[in-house]
């Protein structure tokens, strides 16, 4: 039987519900029981959806939901749910329709108050605890929706998801609609984020039409993602988005969907368009997924020979150990915004520390390369003047780096995270010839079938 007067995320699997078993919060976990709870005792439902690496959401986590006087309003008046999207993807569905259809965009963090009976009739991402910002106070909101709601309780009608009508639309008119709204680096103004499905139909748009239009859109859109903010040069992964429309600052959360997606993206360029750069940020993402992101909990069986990697697999993956367990790895979620409640920290640089790693001659070679000014707050976010490598001096920062305090990394194994990824080792495969990532991709799929496939679910 569940306490209502005590936050019980402690109980949770969630990495995501586990940062918040602190907050002063009674905060719960999504149930029947929790929900019956509310509806018996007439309290409105504040429910608050985010995942573990998201930075507002630690934000939010610092700030209101930490706040003593907060807590004890939404203790007193409502019950508080927190939400893992990634758990409950499709109650994160559910409610990022209503705040898009309402408010005209989401986000997380995701916050929805509901009526007693589970109606939504309000949402918003994140609130500051004071207004700022154009934003209202988080203490004055809850007073308003507690007010507004005992006024017209019963006018708050039921919200219906509104799926979207599929459309035809023939090559010709998206082509037409993807060049009318490029703006030379991206689409539209504000924070970029990586158009992966848009960047694959125009590469094989390209391969058959040979259109020198679709060309150029291409190469500016893969130089950007490639030599600007969204791509960690060092480590060879990519974060989630830029915050502006220049791809300069990003937020520096690493998500496997990105990875793979971009994977697919840059191999896929390279077997079209032939430029050798494509295949070393291709080479250098995977080497950044088996680094970072693989997990083993157990050997391969031993019926799988270490010859079935070939000689050019070994340059970038690590030969399997072979022994009689099951194989029974897969790839984790994603990596923290934040490194210790400071966002970016673990991959930002001052120009005394670069001179002070490295050599006057490094130092030089780098800044041809490197924009080397402060670009983020009085630290420098690595961005390049133009393509290009430097694998020695990368090398030996990386290191360096990976001495610093590191982010946070969420060790959930998402089904269709892991599936995307082996669709990108098999395209990764077909256009690099690395024959070892074929047998890479089985054996995850193999895995996901093996820990994912409970009784004819997946």
């Amino acid at each position: 039987m569940i306490q209502f007067n005590k936050n019980n995320l402690d109980k949770s699997n969630s990495p995501y519900l586990q940062q918040h078993k602190n907050n002063p919060i009674y905060w719960q976990e999504w149930s029947s029981e929790v929900l019956d709870y509310a509806k018996r005792n007439g309290k409105i439902v504040f429910l608050s959806i985010g995942y573990a690496t998201c930075h507002w959401c630690h934000v939010m986590a610092q700030e209101a939901f930490s706040h003593q006087e907060i807590a004890d309003y939404l203790n007193k008046h409502f019950v508080s749910i927190k939400v893992d999207r990634e758990q409950r993807s499709d109650i994160d569905h559910y409610m990022m329709s209503y705040i898009q259809e309402t408010q005209g965009q989401g986000g997380w963090p995701l916050n929805v108050f509901l009526t007693p009976d589970g109606k939504p009739f309000l949402a918003l991402t994140y609130v500051p605890v004071l207004p700022s910002y154009g934003l209202p106070g988080f203490l004055g909101l809850l007073y308003e929706v507690k007010k507004t709601y005992s006024e017209y309780p019963g006018e708050i009608p039921a919200y219906q998801l509104h799926l979207h009508k599929e459309e035809s639309f023939k090559e010709p008119e998206i082509i037409k609609i993807i060049k009318q709204n490029f703006t030379g680096s991206g689409f539209g103004f504000g924070p970029q984020f990586p158009p992966h499905n848009t960047l694959i139909f125009l590469l094989y748009y390209y391969e058959g039409s040979k259109d020198k239009e679709t060309k150029e859109i291409l190469g500016a859109f893969l130089e950007s993602i490639a030599n600007r903010g969204l791509h960690d040069h060092l480590q060879g992964g990519f974060y989630r988005y830029c915050v502006d429309d220049s791809w300069t600052i990003p937020h520096f959360e690493k998500m496997l969907y990105d990875q793979a997606m971009l994977l697919w993206v840059y191999s896929l360029a390279y077997k079209i368009l032939k430029k050798q750069e494509y295949k070393v940020i291709a080479e250098k993402i995977i080497s950044c997924l088996e680094e970072t992101y693989r997990d083993f909990s157990s050997d391969l069986p031993s019926d799988i020979s270490p010859d079935i990697f070939s000689d050019v697999s070994r340059d970038i993956l690590r030969p399997y150990p072979i022994s009689d367990s099951s194989a029974d790895y897969l790839y984790s979620a994603a990596y923290d915004a934040d490194t210790e409640h400071d966002e970016g920290r673990t991959y930002l640089w001052t120009k005394k520390e670069l001179q002070q790693y490295l050599t006057i001659e490094e130092y030089q070679h780098f800044n041809d390369l490197y924009i080397l000014e402060p670009n983020f707050e009085d630290r420098i976010h690595l961005i390049k003047k133009k393509d290009g490598f430097l694998p020695d001096i990368e090398k030996k920062l990386l290191s360096i780096r990976k001495q610093r305090p590191q982010p946070f990394r969420d060790r959930k194994y998402i089904t269709s995270w892991n599936a995307l990824l082996g669709i990108a080792f098999l395209v990764s495969f077909r256009s690099l010839g690395i024959e070892g990532l074929k047998e890479r991709a089985c054996l995850l799929f193999q895995n996901i079938l093996r820990k994912h496939y409970h009784k004819g679910l997946l």
